[in-house]
């Protein structure tokens, strides 16, 4: 008859949370590898879809990429989320302009005055 060896149970480690994969995706952005940061902010996103910070990074990235649609959504959410982000206001505003709208432009503008 063989022994069985004893075995130590092994500490399973905890999975990313929110904050783990905004961190990086914020570390991406800085660097400038936008995909990689907007794929962590997505993560991020779904972990945790009322942190208005997470929504306002990648809106920045969409709108530096010439994506204001996507821009607008994200500002949407953040506006959404807070109703008074003033900055949120000026994002959208300034997405709208870019894409030719200027009447939704200076209603965000005014908004955030």
């Amino acid at each position: 008859m063989t022994r069985l060896a004893q075995c130590s149970p092994v500490a399973t480690p905890t999975p990313p949370d929110f904050s783990f994969y905004q961190k990086r995706a914020d570390s991406f952005n800085a660097k400038g590898d936008y995909d990689l940061a907007i794929n962590d902010y997505n993560r991020a996103a779904e972990l945790n879809p009322k942190e208005t910070s997470i929504f306002f990074s990648r809106g920045l990235i969409y709108f530096n990429r010439k994506n204001y649609d996507l821009a607008v959504a994200d500002y949407d959410k953040v506006i959404e989320l807070n109703p008074k982000d003033v900055k949120a206001y000026l994002n959208r505003g300034s997405s709208y302009e870019k894409m030719g709208n200027t009447a939704k432009a200076l209603a965000d503008y005014q908004k955030a005055v």
